[in-house]
């Protein structure tokens, strides 16, 4: 019977192992560090140094024109899902905006996002749990084309 024990637990251990199984992120976007969001300074930061800390912007929303933006990375379904767009009016972006600014021709939003999604699934036997989260963090930085002065921002997480 002791000669049976150390089996029975080495197989226990790899039928549980085998039972877990993380998946590999999905992701969209470059990461929006802390670290450079605090750097913007309304009034004071470029367009340039938008660009050379944030990269190219996911889109660049005009007044009036309608945005088709990439969706987030997710799961779904037990499959990765992403590279799907859709269609937004860049009136919205400016809605964070028109409170504290008159907004005129030449404004523009530069949108950022960047986007994790991370699943993990238990299979034992006859029972099944999966669970996965999606971290979401955007950021939308006003920017006057004709100074190239960086106006306003707001940054979430979700």
């Amino acid at each position: 019977m002791r000669e049976f024990l150390p089996l029975t637990v080495v197989t226990s251990i790899i039928i549980f192992l085998w039972g877990c199984a993380p998946a590999p992120p999905v992701t969209t976007g470059r990461p929006l560090k802390d670290e450079k969001i605090i750097r913007i300074q309304p009034g004071k930061t470029t367009k340039g140094d938008i660009i050379e800390w944030f990269g190219a912007p996911m889109a660049i929303a005009v007044q009036g024109e309608i945005l088709k933006i990439q969706t987030e990375a997710s799961w779904a379904k037990g499959n990765p899902r992403g590279g799907y767009y859709f269609e937004i009016d860049s009136d919205t972006f400016f809605e964070l905006f028109s409170s504290k600014h008159e907004l005129t021709e030449y404004h523009r939003i530069y949108y950022y996002y960047r986007a994790v999604s991370t699943k993990s699934a238990v299979i034992l036997l006859l029972y099944f749990y999966e669970s996965g989260r999606t971290v979401i963090d955007r950021l939308w930085i006003l920017v006057n084309e004709e100074t190239g002065i960086v106006e306003d921002y707001v940054f979430r997480k979700y």
